[in-house]
């Protein structure tokens, strides 16, 4: 009979990822989870910081669920398409 020793440990997620393409900013959110929403406000704040035209929330590969779940953490990060 042999002994296993097992340790729990978080294994660190990339769920929003960015990039900028010319003067726009590229939001990716490849999964929701627990401080998404946060994430994707300092994204945001970035893109204004610096002046970017325009930003873009890329939702894709997203169950339909989770797709309403980001228009409802978006709402406090976008401002209705008009900034």
């Amino acid at each position: 009979m042999h002994t296993v020793s097992l340790r729990r440990t978080s294994v660190p997620t990339q769920d929003v990822t960015a990039k900028v393409t010319g003067s726009v900013m590229i939001i990716k959110v490849s999964t929701f989870s627990k401080g998404v929403g946060a994430k994707v406000g300092q994204y945001a704040a970035t893109a204004r910081a610096r002046h970017l035209t325009g930003i873009v929330l890329d939702l894709r590969g997203n169950p339909r669920w989770v797709a309403r779940r980001g228009r409802q953490d978006g709402v406090g990060v976008l401002d209705g398409g008009r900034s």
